[in-house]
């Protein structure tokens, strides 16, 4: 299953900048609270092309391995799309030998869900603060992530009907890949359990 929803989700405005390579651009980091702080915070860094708004939003939950390049930031904001971030293993470890020890699982104690629902849990938090802003287009919010990344965005799609478009990059097994009929050399159930279980909730081992 995925962790529950918490009472309240606040966006926390830490700090709005000027882009030098970017003229009329806005860089916002915010602070991701929930449940007043009792539940899991963590960091939402979003970048705003110029104008007032409002703007489709790419929010891409990947930071852990880098956040976009300022390359790929300018080439999405002269598209007219905004830029949202955050680091998904804030919310949850990406390695197996943690257990459960990081404070989502300490909140919602008595969830079985495992680190790819907790991750996707995180884009239904950015999505509660982004659908709040006004410089965001609410009904064109789209999520992105790269294989385990790829993973999340699908389970964070397929439970939250506010996210409009998903691009699910390499996702493999588990994402878009099948457990049941897996192509040659595709990544297998039997595989991908033995090396991250911590992915899944328990009642997949059984299955």
């Amino acid at each position: 299953g995925m962790p529950r929803t918490p009472s309240q989700t606040e966006g926390d405005l830490l700090n709005s900048s000027r882009i030098r390579w970017l003229p009329g651009a806005r860089y916002l980091s915010l602070r991701v609270v929930t449940d007043g702080g009792a539940g899991p915070s963590f960091m939402l860094y979003l970048t705003l092309p110029e104008g007032d708004g409002p703007f489709p939003v790419v929010l891409n939950g990947d930071g852990c391995w880098r956040y976009a390049t300022d390359e790929i930031a300018r080439e999405v904001l002269s598209r007219g799309y905004a830029l949202a971030q955050f680091n998904r293993t804030e919310i949850a470890h990406d390695r197996s030998d943690a257990g459960r020890k990081a404070p989502i699982y300490r909140w919602d104690s008595e969830g079985t869900f495992g680190a790819l629902a907790a991750w996707a849990w995180g884009y239904h938090r950015c999505v509660d603060v982004l659908t709040r802003l006004p410089e965001v287009a609410a009904d064109k919010i789209a999520v992105t992530g790269h294989s385990r990344g790829g993973k999340t965005t699908l389970l964070a799609a397929a439970t939250d009907d506010r996210i409009a478009l998903t691009n699910a990059n390499d996702s493999g097994c588990g994402g878009a890949g099948s457990f049941m009929r897996p192509h040659q050399g595709a990544e297998r159930l039997e595989n991908i359990l033995k090396s991250f279980p911590h992915w899944f909730g328990p009642e997949l081992d059984t299955y």
